[in-house]
């Protein structure tokens, strides 16, 4: 009805979608990272892979692999409809429901590979499919009676508003499924533009100094892979475990240090963690929404926001501190302290930067200094307390 009628919807979806992921760029593999994060459970701890295969210079795969529960159908609708996340505002990582349209930068065909619940058969057993091709479209318009639509409903229609079935589960598929993974989503890379931009996000990522586990709590280990053909297989595992929690901070309630171990090289790092009232991020959400009226939706957030600040606890410090947004923001995101400073700032779409000057941002910083505030207080009353005494004394002594 609506192409009898000229209204142009699939087509405009269709447009969206494409500049979504070409807005994505060079942070395509932080999306997928992200996804994987927030398909585990809340308060769960998971194993993660991104495996790369290239075969040739023009040919290859990209896997992103989690651990945990497969999907639900929610999360099939959420996938297949733009911006029509699983999530409330406030909840997990992404919300917006238009991560996953970052892998139109990579693929033409994406599928996915679900168990059943907790299942762990040998194969994947629950939700497995890919997206319709453009002839399969066409031959389902023309199959319900709309000949006269059939070639235009199929130009026009987003791929991802008809998800078909996949029962054929090649070895590499496999392979996940008998090592007890939740969820597959397999890339098959398009061209050679698209080999060398899964490579370069993959090895940004294995070389990187900024650690991309520090405020990521449902992930206990990310394993990274690359396999080239004729070459040698590189690997890079990163961990994250947290060693001990501090007892909340007398000098500002809501505020509690934690310690995390990362690996590779053990390092120790200290988190203070702020929990900000909802009340407060609604108001300063108000008074943002005159410079960004997007963040309309945002009167919606659920639950309280928390903002990180880590430091080395060994070592010659940091040189310089990064912005994240659950996941390091650009190099260009510098955090105002010698530390790495972590909030759910309202950013750009590929989340590289934020205007800091936005209110609801600006009170995210605050809230943080605040709680740089209150952990240093809480350092220098340790200092002058008996050995063994005071909610500093687990960090101090590690």
């Amino acid at each position: 009805m609506a192409e009898r009628e000229g209204l142009g919807i699939y087509q405009s979806l269709k447009n969206l979608g494409q500049l979504i992921g070409g807005e994505y760029g060079e942070r395509v593999l932080y999306e997928l990272l992200q996804n994987a994060h927030d398909a585990i459970r809340e308060g769960r701890s998971e194993d993660v892979i991104l495996k790369l295969v290239i075969d040739d210079a023009d040919h290859g795969d990209l896997y992103v692999v989690n651990g945990g529960e497969g999907l639900e159908l929610r999360n099939v609708q959420a996938i297949r409809n733009i911006a029509k996340s699983t999530k409330e505002i406030g909840e997990g990582i992404g919300n917006k429901g238009i991560g996953f349209r970052s892998v139109e930068a990579l693929t033409d065909d994406p599928r996915i590979f679900s168990r059943s619940g907790s299942s762990s058969d040998p194969r994947f057993g629950g939700y497995c499919f890919r997206f319709a091709r453009q002839e399969e479209i066409e031959a389902r318009v023309r199959a319900s009676g709309a000949e006269d639509v059939a070639a235009a409903v199929a130009k026009s229609m987003p791929r991802y508003l008809a998800a078909v079935p996949v029962e054929d589960q090649p070895e590499a598929v496999l392979e996940f499924a008998r090592e007890v993974y939740a969820t597959v989503v397999w890339l098959p890379l398009r061209s050679s533009a698209a080999v060398k931009l899964a490579q370069a996000q993959i090895e940004e990522l294995l070389r990187s100094e900024v650690p991309v586990l520090l405020f990521l709590d449902r992930i206990r280990e990310l394993k990274l892979e690359v396999q080239v053909a004729g070459g040698a297989v590189r690997r890079k595992t990163l961990t994250r475990e947290v060693e001990t929690f501090a007892e909340s901070l007398a000098e500002l309630p809501g505020c509690r240090l934690q310690v995390a171990v990362l690996s590779p090289g053990r390092r120790r790092w200290l988190l203070v963690r702020r929990v900000v009232g909802s009340e407060r991020v609604l108001d300063a959400v108000e008074r943002s929404i005159a410079q960004e009226p997007s963040l309309v939706r945002w009167r919606e957030w659920n639950g309280n926001a928390v903002v990180s600040l880590a430091v080395p606890m060994s070592g010659a410090g940091l040189q310089a501190g990064r912005l994240y947004n659950f996941l390091p923001m650009g190099a260009e995101s510098s955090a105002p302290l010698f530390g790495h400073l972590d909030a759910p700032f309202f950013t750009a779409i590929d989340r590289r930067r934020a205007k800091l000057d936005l209110p609801l941002n600006a009170e995210l910083l605050d809230a943080a200094c605040e709680a740089a505030a209150a952990a240093g207080l809480a350092s220098w009353l340790g200092s002058c307390r008996p050995s063994g005494s005071g909610p500093w004394r687990g960090a101090r002594s590690s």
